[in-house]
């Protein structure tokens, strides 16, 4: 409505304009005699110049003008108050238009009602008054910030922050110390109301505290605790500011950084047990993940300290972590844990804590911890002594994929030790978790290891257990997409593979052709079935493999074996002599003799 309206307004001047002008022009010859009269008005109603500086006017207050629409329409919006502020600044330059306008923006805007954040207007408005050097009026300003009631208590902790950085920015450092003091300092109506909250229930308690006015609440602001504190540490003394640590900790207002900067403080200041203590309070304030980097830090300032002159108490803090953290954040305690073991404890003590992290961490981080578990073994035990983390390996871990890890690199080992019939049965063991169709590598090594060491009858045996595990994995279904090249079984030899290789480029021109030749419905049904024409291709293909496999195990036979399961025997049946029977030859059988009964 505004621009419909401001449009109007200016194509009447424009034209009212324009129409003074062309009968200027006309009456030019006529008075010619005629001498201009002071005022801009003469008696012949000459107004062009003024018309033309109304218009003017007009176009160069149209950001004002859209301001006021803007905020009669919300007089609670901060931002267009801000904006309106830096457009009086930038068209007028008159620096008292721009104080009356801050003036009354925060006279105007409702903190209950406000759009956007009424501290930010505040303190631009002090900011402004500090441009100009006038820093009592800084003051006067901040001071009035200080007592409406904000929606949030970090709206009132930002005015706070802001004030004594001003103090900062100017050297007064006392002065912006003492700020922060009173700002975290608990109000007396607050210590009434938390009395009167004293003897009802928690949620009555809670309800009491956020309906108390952000004034009472301010001083448990992590925001002014934050800058109260770095000031301490900067300009205090020791004293105030353990006293004001103490202090933060005590209302329950510190944060896990908090924690670690107090005992960093006091470390600097040679207060190690304080240090220590600091830490100990923080652990027990905050639970994981939140108290994780407390942990962390103490171990390794504590070990760093004392090294291992208490052991004792090094291995009481790890094991009192150990208790209460979660699987997924355990290995890097447990590897801290070991290194102290292994460089101020017992060798012994570490294979038991890493016997317990094998046990204790997340499936993912198994492989791994077991590795570190092999390794420090080897290193401190000898090669002989990782069968038993081998063992224990295959035992606890689950996924396939680490299982094949484990049991090729325990192959590995017992190859090397000259064990091949151990090495043997591990590969045989880890066949169990290689499909032949997609872990092709495993085979190889196998194959790779009986080429080596094996004989005629162990290299069947190896194709007779790869041919019943990837029987065993037949009903498994794996998407086309997941499958890459390696897995796809074909056949052994050059022939075979050409033919596959000719018939998926038939299929694939196949398909092409029906795409291009046909309705979406019948595009569709094709692409189906040539989908499964695919699929018993591959089949038809890995059939033919076995076929393969099957002649070049028939290639291998020695044709001078001698089959003693081909020789039949054949068997002559006798009579038997009568003087075997005996006496026993005429007896009756029990079914006659009960019949005779009968």
């Amino acid at each position: 409505d505004f621009t419909m309206i401001f449009d109007a307004y200016t194509q009447f001047e424009e034209s009212v304009l324009t129409a003074k002008m062309q009968l200027a022009n006309d009456e030019d010859s006529e008075n010619d005699e005629k001498t201009d009269s002071d005022s801009d008005l003469d008696d012949d109603g000459d107004d062009i110049e003024l018309r033309l500086a109304r218009l003017e006017n007009l176009l160069e207050r149209r950001p004002l003008l859209i301001s006021s629409v803007l905020l009669r329409q919300n007089p609670h919006n901060v931002h267009e108050w801000q904006k309106r502020a830096k457009l009086i600044l930038e068209e007028k330059k008159d620096p008292k238009k721009v104080l009356i306008c801050y003036a009354e923006a925060v006279k105007t805007v409702n903190p209950k009602l406000a759009v956007g954040k009424l501290c930010d207007l505040w303190i631009e408005f002090a900011k402004f008054y500090e441009d100009h050097k006038d820093f009592e009026n800084v003051r006067i300003v901040f001071e009035k910030a200080l007592l409406p009631h904000y929606r949030n208590v970090d709206d009132l902790a930002t005015v706070w922050c802001a004030y004594a950085d001003f103090e900062l920015r100017n050297d007064n450092f006392k002065k912006a110390l003492q700020l922060m003091q009173r700002a975290t300092t608990e109000p007396q109506a607050s210590v009434e109301r938390r009395r009167y909250a004293g003897g009802n229930t928690n949620k009555t308690a809670q309800k009491l505290w956020l309906d108390a006015p952000v004034q009472e609440r301010v001083f448990k602001s992590t925001k002014v605790w934050n800058m109260y504190l770095d000031l301490e540490e900067s300009i205090g003394k020791i004293e105030t500011t353990r006293a004001a640590y103490d202090k933060a900790m005590e209302i329950k207002v510190c944060t896990p950084q908090m924690i670690l900067n107090y005992a960093s403080y006091l470390e600097e200041n040679k207060y190690f047990e304080e240090s220590f203590a600091a830490y100990e309070k923080g652990v027990g304030f905050f639970s994981f993940p939140h108290v994780k980097p407390i942990w962390k830090k103490y171990l390794d300032k504590f070990v760093e300290r004392y090294a291992g002159t208490k052991l004792e108490r090094a291995r009481d803090l790890f094991e009192q972590v150990l208790q209460i953290v979660p699987a997924k954040d355990s290995p890097e305690f447990y590897i801290r844990y070991i290194h102290l073991e292994e460089h101020h404890g017992l060798v012994r003590n570490a294979t038991v804590i890493l016997d317990r992290a094998c046990s204790a961490v997340i499936e993912s981080d198994r492989l791994d911890m077991f590795k570190l578990y092999i390794a420090k073994v080897e290193q401190y035990y000898g090669v002989t002594q990782t069968r038993t983390v081998y063992e224990k390996a295959l035992d606890k871990l689950k996924e396939d994929q680490d299982c094949r890890e484990i049991c090729l690199q325990f192959a590995s080992l017992e190859q090397g030790l000259g064990e091949i019939d151990r090495a043997r049965a591990i590969l045989t063991h880890g066949s169990q978790f290689a499909d032949p169709r997609r872990h092709d590598s495993y085979w190889k090594v196998w194959h790779e290891f009986e080429v080596a060491h094996g004989n005629e009858q162990t290299f069947r045996e190896m194709l007779r257990v790869k041919r019943s595990v990837q029987m065993s994995f037949s009903a498994v279904n794996y998407m086309t997409a997941d499958m890459t090249v390696d897995d796809i079984p074909i056949a052994l030899d050059a022939d075979a593979m050409a033919e596959a290789e000719m018939k998926e480029t038939a299929l694939q021109k196949r398909e092409e052709t029906v795409q291009s030749g046909s309705s979406t419905g019948t595009k569709r049904k094709v692409s189906e079935m040539e989908a499964i024409e695919r699929q018993v291709e591959k089949i038809k293909m890995a059939k033919e493999s076995r076929v393969t496999e099957q002649a070049a195990e028939e290639a291998n036979e020695n044709p001078e074996e001698i089959d003693i399961d081909d020789d039949v025997l054949e068997l002559v049946e006798k009579q038997v002599p009568e003087n075997v029977f005996g006496s026993i030859k005429d007896s009756k059988g029990a079914l006659e003799r009960i019949r005779g009964k009968q």
